[in-house]
């Protein structure tokens, strides 16, 4: 939904984050548009973990490391993609 409808999109955003002002939840979805943030096939790819972790670490809200095939478990694509 999210790559097909931006306006519901940022709805739903606006709901998570409601004290957000307008213009900062403009800015992060039109980061992660420009940085294509969500696969349109459900897949999550090492690439797409290493981004925000790299963010977190450099801002040191968390810095503990992190290995992807712990975070990420792509089984119910990979089941809804074998339908």
């Amino acid at each position: 939904m999210v790559n097909e409808d931006k306006e519901e999109a940022y709805k739903v955003l606006k709901k998570e984050f409601p004290t957000t002002p307008d213009a900062s939840l403009k800015a992060a979805m039109d980061r992660a548009y420009k940085d294509n943030l969500w696969s349109k096939d459900g897949y999550i790819t090492k690439a797409s973990v290493a981004k925000p972790m790299d963010v977190v670490k450099k801002t040191g809200i968390y810095t503990h490391g992190y290995q992807y095939n712990k975070l990420v478990d792509m089984k119910f694509v990979k089941k809804a993609q074998d339908k």
